[in-house]
């Protein structure tokens, strides 16, 4: 697995200050806390006077075998809050996490054993001066620009053909059942926005659990 990492070349950010930007892209100088604290007050006002319809559903799920290993197709529709549309304006980085189990049923008195679990990271930033959005994979170290969010969310929301497990991996007896669902994963935001993320509901994006069948 690849991890980008900072180059930590301090930077002029969007309210005019020098910045030194971590991997979470949070601003640290004493002018970078001043903006973060106003950041997290507009916020938080912004949850309180007005609601944003906006959420993460899963639309579409398959599976396909080819050459003895089973791939992956799904379409993820995602929709940003005006919470997280705002922090991302402002320089805050925000992650995606795909969650994938493959579960093997036992009956309806067992728990049902997980024989396979993955979890597919995407990092989404925007870069102000270039006036672009950039999307790292933190699994494969892949990473594209686009010109607008909605692009972004999009690549991020349209998997194919990612492979899963080696078929000879399976009990061709058993039943086997893929989940997935897709999360912002708020434990990477910076601290106040972490702190603002527990306590208010709006920042919960995550779609439901979506399976299928899964045929050794």
């Amino acid at each position: 697995m690849f991890h980008l990492k900072p180059t930590g070349v301090p930077r002029r950010d969007t309210l005019g200050f020098i910045t030194d930007k971590g991997g979470d892209g949070w601003v640290r100088n004493a002018g970078g806390r001043a903006a973060q604290s106003m950041l997290v007050l507009v916020l938080a006002f912004g949850f309180v006077s007005a609601a944003h319809a906006a959420g993460f559903r899963v639309t579409d799920l398959s599976t396909h075998r080819a050459q003895g290993v089973y791939y992956l197709n799904a379409d993820l529709a995602l929709e940003l809050n005006r919470e997280a549309r705002t922090a991302l304006a402002h320089g805050v980085t925000l992650t995606f996490v795909v969650n994938i189990e493959i579960k093997r049923r036992r009956g309806w008195w067992v728990w049902n054993k997980t024989v396979a679990e993955l979890a597919e990271r995407y990092r989404l930033s925007y870069r102000p001066l270039a006036e672009r959005y950039r999307l790292d994979n933190l699994n494969s170290g892949w990473s594209e620009g686009y010109a607008t969010r909605t692009a972004a969310l999009n690549a991020i929301g349209h998997l194919r053909k990612l492979p899963l497990i080696d078929t000879s991996l399976l009990d061709p007896r058993a039943h086997y059942y893929l989940l997935l669902r897709v999360v912002l994963d708020t434990h990477q935001l910076p601290g106040p926005l972490k702190l603002l993320a527990a306590i208010m509901p709006g920042w919960g994006l995550a779609s439901g659990w979506r399976q299928v069948r899964l045929i050794p």
